[in-house]
Parts: structure tokens; sequence; C-alpha cells
């Protein structure tokens, strides 16, 4: 998530580098979930399996993760209860 200002943003219930049945590889080569460029006050995931997201197989390299916070102005941000695995960390 990008933007000026960029706030307020929810990813609820996706399956980010799986297929739909949760577990089959789609993965791509950044991170999975990257929030950037003054991203504040937006949530990943959420309290129950339905807001909750599958977060896997993301990155080709050692420097990319499933969720990625970057820079100092990217702030107030949430991330809760998804499942986050198999990504290259």
């Amino acid at each position: 998530m990008s933007s000026s200002p960029s706030s307020g943003h929810r990813v609820l219930g996706n399956y980010i580098g799986v297929g739909a049945d949760g577990t089959t590889d789609l993965g791509n080569g950044e991170h999975g979930v990257w929030l950037l460029g003054g991203t504040q006050d937006s949530t990943v995931g959420g309290g129950g399996a339905s807001t909750s997201n599958i977060i896997a197989y993301n990155g080709d390299a050692a420097s990319e993760y499933g969720v990625f916070v970057d820079d100092g102005t990217t702030d107030r941000n949430r991330v809760l209860r998804n499942s986050i695995r198999s990504n290259q960390d």
C-alpha cells in the first residue's frame, strides 16, 4: 500500500501468494504485503477467521518478506491474526 496520504486501508480475508485452496504456491517475486510511503492507520488481517489473510510463498530472494513495513513515515499500522509462512526471509 502506498499513496500520499495513505490511511485507513484494510486487507481482510485474502489469499496472498496461494491459490483458492489456501495451499497451492502462487507466490510472487516481491513482498506479500508491502506498507510504505507514509501508509498510516491501516490493517492487515483481523479478529476472526473471515478477516485473517493467508500470506505465503512470496519473494524470490533473502530480502523479501510476507509483510514488510518500509520507511520512517509508515506508522500506526496493525497486522492481526494472519497465517504468514513459507515466504523468503
